[in-house]
C-alpha cells in the first residue's frame, strides 16, 4: 500500500491525542529522526497500531517499547497489508520481527510479546475506507480500452 499519511490524519485513524504523538516522537527512536511534518507510510502506521495497542491494552509504557521501535517499524514496513494480515509481530529482548502466524513460536531464554497483525491490519483498513487488506494490494497498471471489437 502506498499511502503516505498526514501525523494529523495517523492520529485521527488511531484515535490518539496529538500529546500521545508529540510523547512518541521524543521516546521513540524511529519517530524522533523525523522532520516534524514528515508523511507516514502505510507500514508506519500498522507499527504505531501496534504500539498503541501494548500502550493501551497491556498497559507496556512507550519507552519500553523504544529499544525495539526501530525494528518493528522496520518490520511493518518490510511487506505489504495482506501479507502482514498473515503474520505476526514477536518481540524478543530488544528485536521484532515477523512471524508467519501459523508458525511455531521458538523457545526464548526471556519473554516474549506476541501481536497478531491480522486484527490490527484489518482496523486500519476498516478505517481507511472499508476495503479488505488484499483487495489494497492488487494495484493494476493503466490499460486503454477501445470500444470495438476485434
Amino acid at each position: 500500500m502506498s499511502v503516505q499519511l498526514t501525523q494529523a490524519r495517523v492520529r485521527e485513524i488511531l484515535v490518539i491525542p496529538p500529546e500521545t504523538m508529540r510523547h512518541w516522537r521524543k521516546v521513540l527512536p524511529c519517530l524522533a529522526q523525523r522532520r516534524r511534518h514528515s508523511k507516514m507510510s502505510a507500514g508506519d502506521l500498522v507499527a504505531l497500531a501496534v504500539i498503541r495497542d501494548l500502550v493501551r491494552a497491556v498497559g507496556i509504557s512507550s519507552s519500553t517499547i523504544a529499544p525495539y521501535s526501530e525494528s518493528l517499524f522496520a518490520a511493518c514496513n518490510s511487506a505489504p497489508w495482506h501479507l502482514l494480515a498473515q503474520m505476526r509481530v514477536q518481540v524478543e529482548g530488544s528485536l521484532a520481527k515477523l512471524v508467519p502466524m501459523r508458525s511455531t513460536a521458538p523457545i526464548a531464554k526471556g519473554p516474549v510479546i506476541v501481536v497478531r497483525l491480522d486484527h490490527v491490519v484489518d482496523e486500519l483498513v476498516r478505517k481507511l475506507g472499508g476495503r479488505s487488506a488484499e483487495q489494497i494490494e492488487l494495484n493494476f497498471p493503466l490499460t486503454s480500452v477501445s470500444g470495438r471489437k476485434r
